[in-house]
């Protein structure tokens, strides 16, 4: 599903998006990109980054109902009430803009790339103390690429479609790789507060009788605090199939449960070198990752 002038159509986008309003996934994208111009980075961690990036938003269930634009809007609900289904407009955001990078140096032969709508943006409308639209960053990208990106946002940005990795980073002679894993299942997703925000249904955590808003205080004897947590976790997966111990509090009164540990498949996502890159690729490839 390659990016064409055909594919995109030319559908007429109204509103604000994460990128248009906000911009906050295109922050994260620059701060890697800072941090590998500077040199702090290579380009091997530079791209393993990305490809961590979207392994965590192809593994959210929430991201097949929730778009990038949606969850930058229900944001602003969930400073107060945690949300129990949501999707990180940050990390989207920030795949989003290296997809807009990649696609855009390979419209325009590597002679320009997001730099460049950033800097439009910056002296079109900041210096003259104007704020833009999402309408505004579609003109801004067909205008540099003369091409058409409304299909790419109504696809991607305001819809859930999952984006053509592998044909996009195949720009710059990338591959983009899958494999699956099993990795454990706990059947509850945390809220912002550090208690359980959402019981999954249908999963042990439900069966065992957690309930959203109890608070997780050990498993198995191991206390989760902030030294302990990761390392308690990193060792859920060797105990899949096994019942777990658990003491929670439920508001003023801690009990003991007992829950069976699931399950799940996920999927890991690493972009290596596709080998053998034509001069056309090369250059897209040099051109994104030029310091």
């Amino acid at each position: 599903m390659a990016i064409e002038r055909a594919d995109l159509g030319r559908a007429p986008r109204t509103g604000v998006s994460p990128i248009g309003r906000h911009g906050e996934g295109f922050t994260i994208y620059y701060g890697d990109v800072a941090q590998y111009r500077a040199g702090f980075t290579d380009a091997e961690s530079f791209v393993n980054d990305i490809a961590r990036a979207i392994s965590s938003v192809e593994n959210n269930e929430a991201r097949h109902h929730i778009s990038a634009s949606d969850a930058s809007t229900s944001t602003w609900i969930g400073y107060d009430i945690p949300l129990r289904f949501s999707v990180s407009y940050y990390t989207q955001g920030r795949n989003l803009a290296a997809l807009l990078d990649l696609s855009i140096r390979r419209d325009t032969r590597g002679a320009s790339g997001l730099d460049d709508v950033m800097r439009t943006l910056f002296t079109d409308f900041y210096q003259k103390g104007r704020g833009f639209s999402t309408d505004d960053l579609i003109r801004i990208i067909n205008r540099i690429t003369r091409n058409s990106y409304e299909g790419f946002f109504s696809r991607y940005v305001t819809g859930v479609e999952v984006p053509p990795y592998e044909t996009i980073f195949g720009y710059a002679s990338y591959k983009v790789e899958r494999a699956t894993r099993r990795v454990f299942d706990l059947g509850w997703s945390f809220a912002q507060n550090g208690s359980i925000g959402r019981v999954h249904s249908g999963s042990s955590a439900g069966a065992a009788g957690l309930s959203v808003g109890d608070s997780v205080l050990s498993i198995d004897g191991q206390i989760l605090d902030g030294q302990s947590f990761v390392a308690v976790f990193r060792s859920l997966n060797e105990k899949v199939g096994q019942n777990l111990k658990l003491r929670i509090r439920r508001g003023a009164e801690e009990r003991e449960l007992e829950m069976l540990l699931g399950s799940r498949e996920e999927v890991t996502y690493r972009i290596v070198d596709g080998g053998s890159p034509t001069s056309e690729q090369l250059k897209i490839r040099e051109s994104g990752l030029k310091r």
